[in-house]
């Protein structure tokens, strides 16, 4: 999808179909960077008011393991770099 990213941007049932995507797979970052480049101001604050609601549903049914990973990615400098990439 990224190849042809703007042709995403050309309707807005594309456009939410690429957002919704992302959330689905919890990337709330792409999901943000996909909206801000939205046209539409009202759709736009429809689409952010959706990823926040994800990313906050997500930390409380998911507390457990982003406390997981984050304990993982702060003791990521612990090893060399080729443990590191095996590792992740």
């Amino acid at each position: 999808a990224d190849d042809f990213l703007y042709n995403y941007l050309e309707e807005e049932t594309d456009f939410r179909m690429v957002v919704t995507l992302a959330i689905q797979n919890q990337n709330f970052v792409y999901a943000q960077q996909i909206a801000v480049l939205w046209h539409d101001e009202v759709v736009k604050s429809a689409v952010l008011k959706d990823i926040r609601r994800a990313e906050s549903e997500a930390q409380e049914t998911m507390a457990t393991t982003f406390q997981t990973i984050g304990r993982q990615f702060y003791h990521l400098s612990d090893y060399d770099m080729l443990q590191q990439r095996d590792r992740y």
